[in-house]
């Protein structure tokens, strides 16, 4: 029995030690991109650095490129990506603990989803403010 603990804990720390290193490529990667990139893609590889900052812990970076997404999504008039950078800064206050801007920013993003009837982003949304009133 204490193998098989020792074992499931191995294994544990394994993964998370790779699951790390992707989301630390991830964030290599896009970095080098992004200066290339315009447009909605580069909103949506903006989002995508965010969320995988947000991962590796590194919140005040995420803050930056969150507010980076927000105001290029404001300037196309892109209301997905804007919606994804409210998500975002959401996730951004939430590791603050500060779940009151958390969720202001969890319930503008979930109104920029139903304009769009983005069924799976609403989804994203809801689970986001469930989260925060789980943690209040």
């Amino acid at each position: 029995m204490k193998r098989f603990l020792i074992l499931l804990l191995c294994i544990g720390m394994v993964q998370s030690a790779f699951s790390r290193n992707t989301d630390e490529r991830m964030v290599d990667s896009l970095k080098m991109v992004i200066p290339n990139m315009a447009g909605e893609a580069k909103v949506n590889a903006l989002n995508a650095l965010c969320y995988a900052l947000i991962q590796t812990n590194d919140y005040l970076e995420a803050e930056k490129y969150a507010t980076e997404a927000f105001e290029l999504s404001q300037q196309l008039t892109y209301p997905i990506g804007l919606a994804d950078a409210h998500d975002n800064q959401g996730l951004v206050f939430q590791s603050k603990y500060d779940y009151t801007n958390a969720m202001k920013q969890f319930v503008e993003a979930l109104k920029l989803r139903n304009q769009q009837g983005d069924q799976k982003g609403i989804a994203t949304s809801k689970n986001n403010i469930g989260k925060v009133f789980f943690l209040q």
